[in-house]
């Protein structure tokens, strides 16, 4: 229920801060200027706002199905190179309620040897310079994380 609460008050906020953008223009010292548009140039900016918008969205997208494709590669890695016996994708790439530009990529692995971790977190880091990539691993990890990743973990 949690997640999607989450989700649910994270839409309602994005549409208020929409209307709020469309209800009135601001210069930076606050001052309205709505009255003083015309009806065309209301518009004007209302059509380039969401345009901007929409570019922003998929940029976003683009990014975490490619984001995804990485987690995948990682996995496939930390299996056939470290010894890895399962890993899950966690944080918020796995269940998207906050995902951003800026997300990184959260996986918890099961079975690396504590010797090939550091080996294994700087291979990660190479197979995709735009993300960063952390990897837990779950013989380490403190059991509120690894409640975490239990509830709310995806099987790679």
């Amino acid at each position: 229920a949690e997640p999607i609460l989450g989700c649910i008050l994270k839409f309602l906020a994005s549409r208020i801060l929409f209307l709020h953008e469309f209800s009135a223009i601001r210069y930076n010292d606050g001052m309205t200027i709505s009255s003083t548009l015309s009806p065309t140039a209301l518009a004007a900016y209302r059509q380039s706002l969401y345009q901007r918008r929409r570019a922003e969205e998929e940029m976003l997208a683009e990014r975490k199905a490619r984001a995804t494709e990485v987690a995948q590669k990682a996995a496939n890695i930390l299996k056939q190179r470290f010894g890895a016996t399962k890993v899950v994708l966690f944080g918020s790439l796995a269940h998207g309620l906050w995902y951003s530009i800026t997300s990184d990529i959260d996986l918890a692995a099961w079975g690396i040897a504590p010797e090939n971790y550091f080996r294994a977190v700087a291979h990660l880091q190479d197979i995709a310079p735009e993300f960063s990539i952390d990897l837990v691993t779950m013989e380490e990890c403190p059991a509120p994380l690894s409640d975490v990743i239990a509830e709310g973990g995806r099987l790679l």
